[in-house]
């Protein structure tokens, strides 16, 4: 297995191949999905997860193309999700919403030659090369993979927090307690952290005494710029049918606003059909939503969501 797993669009492959040529002559061992033989089958994708699992890192080069690109934040969110993932931009674009978190080492103005350009990237590549080898049991790889000659600088860039997309602006997260808690409580320290406490709705514990709860959260609701509406196995009952179900104004409120409903599918959970839904709530029906799964699968779920919201 490789050093390196190399992630980029089909319309970067000059610039991927010129980087892969310049990691390859500091000694480390460079694959890609373009790299892994066969067609796009059962055991394609099996040798893909394989390379994707074992490599010491994940680099990522973010592009015009790549940003939009589905493998490549396929490949971005599993970098991610085991921290190992090593962005690089190629093209003067902001990576997307869930990948903000790491700074990403600027080569667009890279002739391809010069190797004190990669001095940063090849930092953080042995870092990670190194700790893969630490992990690893005994005997199981090369322990002479990965040492190349450039040395890095010494001091890292730090780690910058991440900022909210002003397009998705505040977060509504819209679910029952007894049908999806526990799986919302980390969905919500997530979205906390790359958006900021301030820009998720979750609860309507939030709401003051006296206040008519049905105002409110169609005041709530109208400052959000999206609403998660998170749906498990017991999301669809009786209480739907109430006019005062929270669920109902929450969803029924952003619809008429035109604000984008998300449905989050967790623990086995189907979308709902249109003649399960009262009249208010058809159109959620419509909506295309994505699934949410527990361990293992948590982090890079949630990092694929964050990355379509861009």
């Amino acid at each position: 297995m490789a050093d390196i797993f190399l992630s980029y669009a089909g319309e970067d492959v000059q610039r991927a191949q010129a980087l892969a040529t310049a990691l390859k002559s500091l000694g480390w061992s460079v694959v890609s999905r373009r790299s892994i033989p066969g067609v796009h089958d059962v055991r394609f994708f099996k040798a893909l997860k394989e390379e994707l699992d074992a490599a010491g890192c994940i680099v990522v080069l973010w592009s015009k193309a790549s940003i939009v690109s589905q493998s490549v934040l396929d490949e971005a969110a599993r970098g991610g999700a085991n921290g190992r993932l090593v962005p690089v931009l190629i093209e003067p674009v902001a990576p997307p919403v869930g990948f903000r978190e790491l700074q990403a080492t600027d080569l667009i103005d890279w002739d391809e030659t010069s190797a004190e350009t990669l001095h940063q990237l090849v930092g953080s590549v042995r870092t990670l090369v190194a700790h893969s080898l630490l992990a690893a049991p005994e005997g199981s790889v090369d322990r002479n993979r990965g040492r190349s000659t450039l040395q890095p600088p010494e001091r890292q860039h730090p780690v910058l927090p991440a900022a909210a997309s002003s397009a998705v602006r505040r977060i509504f997260l819209c679910y029952r307690r007894h049908d999806s808690d526990a799986i919302v409580g980390r969905i919500y320290d997530r979205l906390a952290r790359e958006f900021g406490n301030e820009n998720i709705f979750k609860d309507v514990d939030n709401i003051p005494f006296g206040v008519d709860f049905i105002e409110r959260l169609d005041q709530e609701v109208q400052k959000c710029g999206v609403l998660f509406a998170v749906i498990g196995p017991r999301w669809i009952n009786p209480r739907l049918e109430d006019p005062d179900d929270f669920i109902r104004i929450e969803i029924a409120s952003a619809l008429r606003r035109k604000i984008p409903v998300v449905p989050i599918l967790v623990d086995g959970a189907e979308m709902p059909r249109a003649d399960q839904l009262p009249d208010e709530l058809k159109p959620l029906a419509r909506r295309h939503g994505t699934m949410i799964r527990h361990d293992p699968d948590f982090h890079s779920d949630v990092t694929r969501l964050l990355a379509r919201l861009a």
